[in-house]
C-alpha cells in the first residue's frame, strides 16, 4: 500500500519494516493539524475555502493556481495560508525575500477580487506545527521572520520580470546558472540589464543556481553538459 498525503509532504511506502515511519508521520500530522485548528480558533479566523482555485489577469499573462487554505477574519478580510512540510527552507525564503510562490498566490487573489491590497500571506510548517510570516497579522501565534514583506517581494518580482522581458525583447537571453569559462560573457541578470548597484535592492536578488531549481531546459543553456565537458 502506498500512502500519498501531499506534494509537499514526504511519501512513505507502508510495509512491515516501515510501519514505524507511518505511525510517526501520523502522530506528527495529527499534532500539527490540532495546533493549526487551535491557532485559527485563538486568532478568530475561519477556513473559507480549501484548495481554492484562483485565476487572474496580470498584464498580458494569466496567474492561476490553488491556495491550500483561504481564511477570513470576523470582518471578512482574507488571508492566504500555504501548507508546507518543512520549516527551514521556507523560513530562509522569507528572510531572503524570495518567497515568490507565496507572493504570487497573494497577488493572484488580490487581482482576482480587484482588491487594493495583497491579503496577508503565510506558510504553515506541518512538520513543526509552526506558522511563518514576515508580519504577525491577525494570528495569535506566529514565528515572525525578519525579511521583506510579501507585498515587497511581489513588487520586486514584477520589476525583475520587466527587466528580463526587456532583455528578451532585445534578443538577449540571460543564462545565470552555468559556470564561467575563459570566453564566457555570462552576467547576473541585474548586471546584464545595466541596473546600477544603488538600485539593486528594488529587484529580486536571486542566487545564481536558484533559478535552475525548477527549470527543465538545462540542455539548452548547457548546464547539464558541464559535468561531461
Amino acid at each position: 500500500m502506498t500512502l500519498f498525503i501531499d506534494a509537499n509532504i514526504p511519501m512513505y511506502v507502508a510495509g512491515r519494516e516501515h510501519r514505524f515511519k507511518l505511525a510517526e508521520l501520523t502522530r506528527e500530522m495529527s499534532a500539527s493539524l490540532r495546533e493549526l485548528s487551535s491557532l485559527l480558533a485563538r486568532s478568530g479566523l475561519r477556513v473559507a475555502e480549501v484548495e481554492s482555485s484562483v485565476e487572474a489577469t496580470w498584464g498580458k499573462r494569466k496567474l492561476f493556481g490553488r491556495l491550500d487554505l483561504l481564511l477570513t477574519d470576523s470582518n471578512g478580510v482574507e488571508l492566504v495560508l500555504d501548507l508546507k512540510w518543512g520549516r527551514r527552507a521556507y523560513e530562509d525564503l522569507l528572510r531572503a525575500g524570495l518567497a515568490t510562490q507565496l507572493a504570487v498566490y497573494a497577488a493572484a487573489r488580490k487581482l482576482h477580487r480587484g482588491a487594493k491590497l495583497l491579503p496577508h500571506a503565510a506558510y504553515f510548517a506541518l512538520g513543526r506545527g509552526v506558522l511563518l510570516a514576515t508580519a504577525s497579522g491577525p494570528y495569535a501565534d506566529v514565528r515572525t521572520v525578519n525579511g521583506p514583506s510579501v507585498e515587497e517581494t511581489w513588487n520586486r518580482l514584477e520589476r525583475t520580470l520587466e527587466l528580463a522581458e526587456s532583455l528578451l525583447d532585445d534578443g538577449v537571453i540571460p543564462v545565470t546558472g552555468v559556470a564561467l569559462t575563459r570566453d564566457s560573457r555570462r552576467l547576473p541578470l541585474l548586471a546584464a540589464a545595466s541596473v546600477d548597484s544603488s538600485s539593486e535592492d528594488r529587484y529580486l536578488q536571486v542566487p545564481e543556481s536558484h533559478g535552475c531549481t525548477y527549470c527543465g531546459f538545462g540542455a539548452i543553456c548547457g548546464r547539464i553538459w558541464e559535468g561531461v565537458a
